[in-house]
């Protein structure tokens, strides 16, 4: 029976640990979210790379709407055939409190 027991508490599910919290964006991230968040910017992959130096704009959208904020993905075409995702910031957590009336 206790080796049963050592079996399953050896194969039990973990816990996830997180590098961050949820709630601390990380320096790409929070860079992000001053350039979406001035008069309701767009962003796409490559003004992310070349203007901002993010390399990964969907890994860091990511972490922006783990973190609550509300992100709008618009698919777009060129004249030219090719095809790009547009980001812009919707709402921030604290603007969905303020609506849902937990916050005054």
């Amino acid at each position: 029976m206790q080796h049963l027991e050592a079996i399953i508490a050896r194969n039990k599910p973990r816990a996830l640990k997180r590098s961050r919290p949820a709630t601390t964006l990380s320096p790409q991230a929070a860079k992000l979210l001053d350039y979406l968040s001035e008069d309701s910017r767009e962003i796409t992959q490559l003004v992310a790379l070349t203007i901002l130096g993010i390399g990964s704009l969907t890994a860091r959208i990511g972490d922006l709407k783990r973190a609550g904020y509300r992100i709008e993905a618009k698919r777009k075409h060129e004249v030219r055939g090719g095809t790009y995702t547009s980001y812009r910031l919707i709402e921030t957590p604290h603007q969905a409190r303020k609506k849902a009336g937990l916050t005054t």
